[in-house]
């Protein structure tokens, strides 16, 4: 499911993480990805139909009321969608095809699914880009292992040539999936297990 937690300052700790209640479903929620401002969210979940995973959506008008009930971007099997800062394009991870996939704006759903081939060879999840010329993502079937970040020059310029390079993660954990990084590209939000722990969240800093 997801929770919510604030912070005062960049270098504060945060609040005791609560339940998004206007997001939770028996069938669980995981995966956000927030707008900038902070009123647009998405996320994947099994609901509406069990076992068929589908990437959602809510927006909401301003920070101080909650999301609504979010609706269905009708594409199946898709899981970790992934918001550009202008909120024009979505990235999600394929579970069919291994690939991830473009979706541009259509009013309030995404439309125009295009494979996206970076050159790798592992299926890739949890993909995270603010402008489309970087994109960290993870490599796996349907939980990373390790993260990697590719660039190109132009938004123009195919992901097919983009440059790959595995992102040193110290200490190394058995999972590593990028959750947010920041418009700087200083920090980077990620979700690792660590060898025989559990799931948790770590912040990285360049």
């Amino acid at each position: 499911h997801i929770y919510t937690a604030t912070r005062s300052t960049l270098d504060g700790t945060f609040s005791m993480p609560m339940l998004a209640n206007p997001t939770y479903s028996d069938q669980g929620e995981s995966h956000p990805s927030v707008s900038p401002d902070g009123n647009t969210l998405y996320f994947d979940s099994f609901r509406v139909t069990s076992g068929t995973v589908h990437a959602f959506t809510t927006h909401r008008s301003n920070p101080g009321v909650v999301f609504p009930t979010a609706s269905k971007i009708d594409r199946d099997f898709v899981i970790d969608p992934a918001i550009t800062d202008d909120g024009n394009v979505l990235y999600v991870a394929n579970l069919s095809s291994g690939l991830l996939e473009r979706m541009t704006r259509s009013g309030t759903t995404f439309v125009n699914p295009e494979t996206v081939s970076i050159p790798v060879q592992s299926s890739i999840v949890s993909p995270v880009t603010r402008d489309e010329l970087t994109m960290f993502i993870s490599l796996g079937d349907t939980t990373g292992n390790d993260i990697y970040v590719a660039t190109r020059g132009t938004t123009s310029s195919p992901w097919a040539a983009a440059e790959v390079k595995e992102l040193a993660v110290m200490p190394a954990p058995s999972i590593a999936e990028p959750s947010w990084i920041s418009k700087d590209g200083c920090r980077l939000y990620l979700t690792t297990v660590m060898s025989g722990g559990k799931s948790a969240i770590y912040v990285a800093t360049r």
